[in-house]
């Protein structure tokens, strides 16, 4: 006895210790091997806040369900901590019941604040089962009593941000960005990273769906940088999702795989169920549209499994309608109706506006598929009444550049004509046309129809562009003509490709940011230089070298759209196998002019004084390595044959400037020869030479002193014996002197 209690005083002086140092896990440990479990309680209490804003949800578990009931409701924060855990690790129903006992013990004590707080945390474990309707309520009504008793700022901020949550669940998406906004600017100005970063996510996904998707990359660029600056694995795995999502309908498919993959394997390491039902829904119908319809059941199924096994009934809703979509792609009309149907249900149950609109879009585009106009013609307009009401412009696009279809089906061209137009607003208002990648062939129909009118042509001429270069459908109708000239302005493009990779247009560098992506600038090098036509297996090849055709189409179209987006639409021309750049663009490039010089001065004899002016026209043209940003093989290849083409023109120019007796300019070619290939000691041979003709030995001496630290210090070498040769009869010329 007396050594089991001189054990216990060991773990409360080190519970006390702790707790006094901050300690507080190892404070609340020590006390519970002590016995001592009201003690751990009240540690806990204080440290339950920081281990949420770290997303330590099995920490939470593991720790709290240790304590027993009584003690739990004394402190009834750990209640709501425990039910945050429970939540996020994807059990709502025990997040939604400790919510209650900690309502219920909040309220037992008088707890007004504490009673809000539940309230919001019942709304969290509402919106997390897909009722999202009474959360908002339950949501509001905690935001009400907030306001209304002067809570703290933390508290009401936090309640907008639930509130914010389930209008944006909602679709309403003008009163989610508001209470977001306000709320992410409070948890801003006291440096509460966990809750800011959650603000910039939420945030993101309104301004992606409102269709401002600049601020939404910032915003979730924001909240990435939080999450992996609180080591939150769980809102970093939701925010990837948030990133697959908008690449996804900005037609970027390859980085909406590449985000949502990143999702998926986080959630696998950390087992987060919940986020991971939801990153395998969008890894579906990503792969349904972009790659194997097939693969794309399979992962859905997956998802399926994950959300019956949560009893989510919204993440059950939206795997069942992306399913739907994939069946209908596939032709299996009767499944894609049942599960689309099975959807609508549920989602019509769970009062999400939204996603209903979504969803008739859904089953709007299978009836037409199937040649059911009528019915097809009925879900489009309400799903646009729907979407429209609830400002989701992208999902909006795509039913109404489906309803101009059916409406062309229907032989009401007039009708047809004005819904395509009023996707071309959408389209530009949103600043991309992903939704037109999406639907694919039956947006063929539609842009072929477009092609015969000037001012449809005009607005779709970045889906045009599209719908040419990708293989994602068939080609182009005969019917389909491209905008006439007259109506695509071509820029003055500048390129620079010798010592700088720099492109102008109309007297303005083309910024990092306007290209988006190096590959496309690269790309617009690759092609300037390779002139003429390049198939598409080669470009394939010499961009992506390490990846399968089948594999890079999406990089390629995503590519060939920045690069169309950063100089003008039809500078690249393309079949199905070919492309080139526009033949009449109005483009100077160095690398060009260099090139001709060199094969003009090739074809004149030697004595003709043009070829040495040409020569000396290249070699000073050639400011440096050619495009040294880039490491593909084709562009170190380029470097090397330019270079080669550089250093042979230079000495072809000293040659003729020697026999011509202008030593001096046959001094600075040479010199700048030997720039190009230090280690070749011929051209310095013959550099040496001159400058002891033209009575220069001491720069003589000081190149080859140079040349001889050189090889040292790199190769551990010396020069060889006729430069040594040289460089001694010289030393000696001068100590004679």
């Amino acid at each position: 006895d007396a050594a089991a209690n001189g054990k216990t005083n060991l773990h409360l002086k080190a519970a006390t210790w702790f707790e006094e140092t901050g300690r507080w896990m190892d404070s609340f440990n020590h006390f519970l091997l002590a016995e001592r479990e009201d003690h751990a309680a009240a540690v806990a209490d204080k440290a339950v806040d920081g281990l949420v804003a770290q997303g330590l949800w099995v920490t939470i578990c593991e720790k709290l369900n240790g304590l027993s009931g009584a003690s739990l409701a004394k402190h009834p924060q750990l209640l709501l901590g425990l039910a945050r855990a429970h939540g996020e690790l994807g059990d709502p129903d025990k997040h939604l019941k400790l919510s209650d006992e900690a309502l219920k013990a909040f309220g037992e004590s008088g707890d007004c604040l504490g009673c809000a707080r539940s309230l919001l945390s019942k709304a969290m474990a509402l919106r997390l089962k897909g009722m999202t309707r009474p959360a908002l309520d339950l949501a509001l009504e905690a935001l009400s009593q907030l306001e209304q008793s002067n809570a703290p700022a933390a508290d009401v901020a936090a309640a907008n941000y639930q509130v914010g949550m389930c209008y944006g669940r909602l679709g309403i998406v003008i009163e989610s960005r508001a209470h977001l906004s306000e709320a992410t600017q409070y948890f801003e100005s006291v440096g509460d990273t966990a809750q800011s970063s959650s603000g910039h996510h939420y945030l993101g996904v309104a301004c992606k769906d409102a269709g401002d998707i600049q601020t939404a990359i910032i915003e979730l660029d924001a909240a990435a940088r939080g999450w992996q600056q609180l080591g939150n694995h769980s809102r970093l795995a939701s925010c990837l999702n948030s990133y697959g999502n908008l690449y996804y309908e900005t037609g970027i498919y390859d980085l909406a795989l590449e985000f949502l993959n990143r999702s998926n394997g986080i959630c696998e390491d950390f087992d987060l169920s919940r986020i991971r039902g939801y990153a395998l829904t969008s890894i579906a119908k990503v792969l349904s549209i972009a790659a194997n319809a097939e693969q794309a059941i399979s992962v859905f199924e997956q998802s399926l499994e994950i959300a019956a096994d949560l009893n989510d009934a919204h993440l059950i809703s939206c795997a069942k309608g992306e399913m739907a979509r994939a069946k209908g792609l596939m032709g299996e009309k009767a499944q894609a109706v049942r599960l689309i149907n099975e959807a609508l249900i549920l989602t019509r149950h769970l009062g999400e506006s939204m996603l209903e609109g979504c969803q008739l879009a859904i089953r709007g585009e299978i009836l037409l598929a199937s040649g059911d106009l009528s019915g097809a013609e009925a879900d489009l307009i309400a799903a646009n009444e729907i979407l429209d009401r609830n400002s989701c412009m992208w999902e909006q696009a795509g039913a109404v550049l489906l309803l101009g279809v059916v409406h062309l089906r229907q032989g009401n061209t007039t009708s047809a004509k004005e819904r395509i137009k009023d996707a071309a607003r959408m389209a530009q208002a949103l600043g991309h046309h992903g939704f037109v990648k999406r639907l694919g062939p039956v947006a063929e129909e539609a842009l072929v129809f477009a092609c015969k009118d000037a001012e449809l042509a005009q607005r779709f001429e970045s889906a045009l562009f599209d719908l040419r270069t990708g293989n994602h459908i068939s080609e182009f109708s005969q019917e389909a003509e491209k905008p006439s000239p007259a109506e695509v302005s071509k820029p003055n493009i500048v390129a620079f490709g010798l010592g700088r990779t720099e492109v102008y247009t109309d007297g303005t560098i083309v910024s990092p940011s306007q290209w988006r992506s190096s590959k496309a600038k690269e790309l617009f090098f690759y092609l300037a230089t390779n002139q003429g036509s390049v198939t598409r297996d080669r470009l394939i090849e010499d961009l992506w070298p390490d990846r399968s055709p089948g594999s890079v189409e999406s990089s390629l179209r995503s590519t060939l759209f920045r690069l169309r987006r950063a100089l003008y639409f039809d500078l690249v021309q393309s079949t199905p196998t070919i492309f080139r750049l526009d033949a009449d663009a109005n483009l100077t490039y160095d690398v060009d002019r260099f090139r001709s010089l060199i094969h003009q001065a090739g074809s004149l004899p030697r004595t003709n004084p043009v070829k040495e002016n040409m020569l000396s026209e290249a070699i000073s043209m050639y400011e440096g390595p050619f495009v040294e940003e880039f490491y593909s093989d084709w562009s170190i290849r380029a470097r090397a044959t330019l270079e080669t083409d550089a250093f042979e023109a230079g000495l072809g120019a000293a040659e003729a400037q020697i026999e011509t007796g202008r030593l001096e300019d046959a001094v600075r070619t040479l010199s700048r020869v030997v720039e190009l290939d230090q280690l070749n000691e011929s051209a310095l041979y013959q550099l040496m030479n001159l400058l002891i003709l033209v009575q220069r030995p001491a720069s003589a001496v000081r190149a080859y002193r140079d040349y001889e630290q050189l090889i040292s210090r790199e190769m551990g070498l010396s020069p060889g014996a006729k430069l040594r040769s040289l460089f001694e009869s010289l030393m000696e010329e001068r100590q004679d002197r």
